[in-house]
């Protein structure tokens, strides 16, 4: 079963930083992809990771979307600097980690 790493988001007007907690990983198994403009999926063994973000954002090719590797932090950090698809955009609830995780509808709801 995989495991939900500590993480931290903190915004620019143009970006986001995510800032993700993976001590002792082999770096070659992390995968991260935007989906959707707002859903983010990040893994890396045996860290599992996903988030609805609060708006848009670039996909994961675009030039200015990064992922780096830090071993010199917690012994294994990873930041994900993320372009947002309206610069100057203001993000809200960065710090309500626990909705950004929160599921959406998929369907939308019936009328009676």
């Amino acid at each position: 079963m995989p495991l939900q790493p500590k993480f931290s988001i903190t915004q620019t007007d143009s970006s986001l930083t995510l800032k993700v907690r993976v001590p002792f990983v082999k770096v070659s198994d992390l995968e991260y992809r935007i989906i959707d403009e707002r859903h983010l999926y990040f893994s890396c063994k045996p860290y599992l990771l996903r988030l609805q973000l609060p708006g848009r954002v670039h996909d994961e090719e675009h030039v200015d979307t990064t992922a780096k590797y830090d071993w010199n932090i917690d012994h294994g950090t990873i930041f994900l600097h993320l372009v947002k698809k309206q610069p100057g955009e203001a993000f809200e609830d960065l710090d309500m980690l626990s909705k950004l995780m929160a599921p959406k509808p998929v369907f939308p709801k019936r009328s009676r």
